[in-house]
């Protein structure tokens, strides 16, 4: 036999309805309980036997079994009572947090029809929201909780009837963003891999390099600040942000630059007895045969040994090294025993060149001491150099050959001016 309660007159927190077992032969009978929860606030049932003197708690699927006797008391009006009281079912309700780096949520699992539950933080009601039967679910704003470890109580009531408040019951861990503090751009001389740095994690967090502004997918996550980038060719920008222990990533992502620095070669220009290049430089250093000269550490150099002379420019962290070139610094009696007369020394008006050497000297060049020209012509076996016009004082003479340049010092002088 079904029996169905359509409703029931709840003037206070209690209701009750009796059961009348009547007209029902001797025997064993069983009573069984269903559609509890619909209910549509929180209910406790409890099923009393007058008889037996004992009271049951019902549940969605209750089954009493009892007996009817030729007792009278076993039957009738008065052996089963049912009440229902609108009262707290589940005093230790579980629940969980979740950080979904907006707002946290604490989700009540089974949060009881018609039930009112209200988090608190001291005096502050920070949420509150009536149970249906699952899972509520609370959101709270993080600006509304402090850094760190979050107790909070939680507040069960069952509207007008009774209520219990639980101190410190919610645990939140709050768990800010975090946003990169500095970053620090690399650099490479060349075509390869540069190495990037961020800072601001803390040692549970991550940093998440990209490719672009604009990628889910990170190129690395990793603990530590330093990233090194693949090989490029060219000037790339990345990107860093910084992911929390909770898995929340910071709102912007930094720019970090990998330069790719490419200096071009330096040039080395012959002026007489000096070498100089016009590269500019932050710093330069003058080398002869591959030795170090010590010193040596301006745009130009005065040749004062023979030599294979190069420079390296440095700028912007890097440097560059220029092809060298060969310089012979030989007196006139070096050059004549290889063959080559330059005579005579000092000169007076006329300075005669004659080459029976091996060398293949294809021009012949002549400077003052301030690197002004003041002769030049192609090299052939005899060379004639008018110095008449010229003032007083030493000379460099330059020969040049496809590899080397030789440079001879010699001085000129004038004759005085003599009355007839």
């Amino acid at each position: 036999l079904d029996l169905v309660i359509n409703s029931l007159p709840f003037a206070d927190c209690d209701a009750g309805v009796d059961l009348r077992v009547a007209d029902v032969a001797l025997g064993q009978y069983a009573l069984e309980f269903e559609g509890l929860e619909s209910f549509t606030f929180g209910v406790q049932i409890t099923l009393q036997d007058v008889f037996l003197d004992q009271s049951v708690a019902i549940t969605s699927g209750t089954i009493y079994a009892f007996e009817v006797t030729s007792d009278a008391g076993s039957h009738g009006d008065g052996r089963f009572k049912v009440t229902f009281s609108k009262e707290i079912g589940n005093t230790n309700p579980t629940y969980q947090t979740v950080d979904d780096c907006e707002a946290y949520q604490v989700l009540i699992e089974d949060a009881e029809r018609g039930t009112m539950y209200t988090i608190w933080q001291g005096d502050n009601n920070l949420i509150e929201a009536e149970g249906d039967g699952g899972i509520l679910t609370m959101p709270i704003v993080a600006s509304n909780l402090s850094e760190g470890l979050n107790e909070l109580d939680l507040n069960i009531e069952v509207p007008g009837c009774t209520s219990l408040r639980l101190d410190n019951y919610v645990q939140i861990q709050k768990i800010s963003r975090i946003e990169v503090q500095s970053v620090t751009d690399g650099f490479n001389c060349a075509a390869g891999q540069v190495s990037l740095m961020a800072e601001g994690a803390g040692p549970e967090d991550q940093y998440n390099w990209y490719a672009s502004d604009l990628d889910s997918v990170p190129l690395s996550s990793q603990p530590e600040s330093m990233f090194t980038t693949p090989v490029i060719n060219q000037t790339t920008s990345y990107y860093v942000s910084i992911v929390n222990a909770n898995g929340c990533e910071s709102l912007e992502r930094q720019e970090v630059i990998a330069e790719i620095i490419e200096l071009p070669i330096p040039e080395i220009q012959v002026e007489g007895e000096v070498l100089l290049t016009d590269m500019v430089g932050d710093a330069y250093q003058w080398y002869r045969d591959d030795v170090k000269l010590v010193g040596e550490i301006s745009n130009q150099i005065k040749i004062e040994e023979s030599g294979a002379y190069k420079v390296e420019v440095f700028s912007q962290g890097c440097s560059s090294t220029s092809a060298s070139v060969v310089q012979s610094v030989l007196s006139i009696e070096e050059l004549s025993d290889q063959g080559l007369s330059v005579y005579p020394n000092p000169v007076l008006d006329r300075l005669f060149i004659e080459n029976s050497s091996q060398l293949d000297i294809s021009e012949v060049r002549v400077v003052d001491l301030n690197g002004q020209l003041m002769w030049r012509q192609e090299m052939n076996s005899q060379v004639e150099i008018d110095a008449s016009r010229w003032s007083k004082g030493p000379y460099i003479l330059l020969l040049s050959t496809e590899t080397e340049q030789i440079a001879v010092s010699y001085t000129h002088l004038t004759l005085p001016t003599t009355s007839p």
